[in-house]
């Protein structure tokens, strides 16, 4: 049986197309440790067994396993890079240095962190309602994180999409969901009971693959799931309430990975994993929804002093911001899924919140 290691770890010379096909002849090569990457190693490698079966009669077999370990060898470091995660506060606490920093003032990036832990503190088991909603940055006190700038980033909102009728970026409350309510007598509802649609536990559909299926129709495509760096990322939106980034980073900074001793540890990382879960974002960057999510893992970022090394998943869509965000409007209209406005949601009530406080109950 061969294992994953054998494929990274292997220093005989191969006999093989690639070599070949760089003029490696003999052993006097000894190793395969100069391909440029792993990925050509997982193939070759991947070719050898597929061969190995098919001699011993177990075509199908041989196949397969070359398939599987061919995959994971090209997939291999397509994770997103999230340093920091389960690190705790006082192991990140912003940069110490403008080399550590993600933009060009470290001192800035450093009140940011302290104000969101802070604000984390206060805030951490309490009811929604109870939260605190202003943070205090540096000694400025604000309700949103949009107003709060660093110079060389994009944070929070530095670079906002700018359209005729919003000029300084969408309000949230006017922003599309693919993943929300269906309004009694909708297209949605429909679905819903013709069971192509589900609903989750809040009364949610999710109608990401209707929506990339439209897109296709239209000649648009949605990648598949890929990392970008958040800092690359812009807002679409004009508003991030700081008490959901701070909730949302404390749980990324406090949420352990397995093994877990006790549910509550599993429930803390299960909710971690679903504030890193993708993205949807435009050609040129801009966010569709999950603001708050990004806003989360931007301020992990410089509270890491890893210079910019935050990634996060992301489905890109080939289309700018402005025809990205008019098209799901679109298609969220006639559908009949119901928008933050139209839900008249209590404005410091969250998903995420509502959940972890249920939890700790």
């Amino acid at each position: 049986m061969f294992k994953l290691k054998d494929l990274i770890d292997e220093k005989k010379y191969v006999d093989n197309a690639y070599n070949r096909s760089k003029d490696r002849v003999g052993a006097e090569w000894g190793s395969d440790k100069d391909d440029d990457t792993q990925k050509q190693k997982g193939m070759d490698k991947a070719s050898d067994l597929a061969k190995k079966g098919m001699k011993k009669g177990s075509e199908l077999k041989g196949m397969d396993k070359a398939k599987d370990l061919a995959k994971k060898g090209m997939e291999k470091g397509s994770e997103p890079k999230q340093s920091g995660l389960g690190g705790g506060w006082d192991k990140h606490d912003g940069p110490d240095s403008p080399e550590d920093a993600v933009g060009d003032d470290p001192k800035k990036e450093s009140a940011i962190v302290q104000g969101i832990k802070q604000m984390a503190t206060q805030n951490r088991g309490k009811a929604p309602d109870d939260q605190e909603q202003s943070v205090d940055i540096g000694g400025e006190e604000t309700t949103n994180l949009c107003d709060v700038t660093v110079p060389g980033t994009n944070m929070f909102c530095g670079d906002p999409l700018e359209t005729d009728e919003h000029p300084n970026g969408i309000p949230r409350v006017e922003m599309p969901q693919l993943k929300s309510k269906p309004l009694p007598g909708s297209k949605a509802e429909k679905l819903v009971k013709q069971g192509k649609l589900k609903q989750d536990s809040k009364g949610e559909v999710n109608a990401e693959d209707l929506f990339k299926a439209k897109l296709k129709k239209e000649g648009i495509e949605m990648s598949e799931e890929k990392p970008m760096n958040v800092s690359e990322l812009k807002a679409t939106q004009n508003e991030l309430k700081p008490s959901n980034i701070a909730f949302m980073v404390d749980v990324l900074m406090t949420a352990k990975p397995p093994p877990h001793k006790n549910k509550k540890a599993a429930d803390d990382w299960e909710l971690s994993e679903s504030l890193r879960e993708p993205i949807i974002v435009s050609k040129d960057g801009y966010i569709l929804d999950g603001h708050h999510r990004w806003g989360a893992l931007v301020a992990l970022d410089i509270a890491n002093g890893g210079s910019g090394d935050i990634e996060m998943n992301v489905k890109q869509v080939d289309a700018d911001a402005e025809t990205l965000v008019e098209k799901t409007n679109e298609f969220t209209d006639e559908l009949g899924l119901e928008t933050k406005a139209s839900a008249k949601k209590k404005e410091s009530v969250e998903p995420f919140a509502e959940l972890y406080y249920r939890m700790k109950k």
